[in-house]
Formats: structure tokens, sequence, C-alpha cells
């Protein structure tokens, strides 16, 4: 399997997870309306979905800027790796530390994200 057919592979993977997010986020918002308190006691899930989502939607526009740009698949996915290794790096080396309990969860799940995005892009190498 070429790189260009394995990026295309990539790019619906992350289309799909952005749509699943659009659609997990809306049940979610739903769920607040009619109950917030419930809502929010249960919202773990939603940072995450919320962090993958997006990232997906970041890695969507780094992938079609590169291709416009005229970089080919494989030089994108090489690029993917090393900015998504880095994101997951310093997420580890500076652990959130704020004093909103939220913020620090977002900025653990965003470092979470990348990682599961580094895991997709193994099998692109």
């Amino acid at each position: 399997m070429t790189a260009t057919i394995k990026l295309a592979h990539l790019k619906t993977n992350l289309n799909d997870a952005v749509e699943q997010g659009q659609q997990t986020l809306a049940k979610w918002a739903e769920s607040f309306t009619q109950d917030p308190v419930y809502a929010l006691s249960w919202s773990r899930d939603i940072f995450k979905t919320a962090a993958d989502m997006a990232l997906a939607q970041e890695v969507l526009i780094q992938i079609t800027n590169a291709e416009s740009n005229g970089t080919d698949a494989e030089q994108v996915v090489k690029q993917l790796r090393f900015s998504l290794t880095a994101d997951v790096l310093a997420g580890a080396q500076y652990v959130p530390g704020s004093t909103s309990a939220t913020s620090n969860l977002m900025d653990a799940e965003k470092t979470a994200a990348a990682a599961r995005i580094l895991g997709k892009l193994a099998w692109l190498l």
C-alpha cells in the first residue's frame, strides 16, 4: 500500500472522528439542557471527545495545507509524526499545573489525543 493510500485512510479516519465527535457533543449538549448537574457530573468523556475532535480537525488542516503546497504523502506523514511527537513529549514533560482542574484535564486529554493519532500513524511507516 502506498503512502498516498495510507494517508487517504488516515484522512478518512480523522473525518470520521470529527463526525463522531460532533454527534457525541450534540448528544451531550442535549443531556446538559435536560439536567446540567448530571451532565457535568459525568462529563469526563466529553473532554476526551472534544480533544480528539479538535486535534483531528487541526491535523486535517495540516494535511490539506501540506498537500496544497505539493508535499508528497510520505513527507506529510513525517511532518505529522514529528509535530505530534513534540506535542506528546511536551505534554509529558510539562504536566498541567493550573489552579483550574478542568483546564488541567483538558490539557491532559489534548496530550492523549496526540498520542492516539501517533498510534494511528504508526501503521503508516
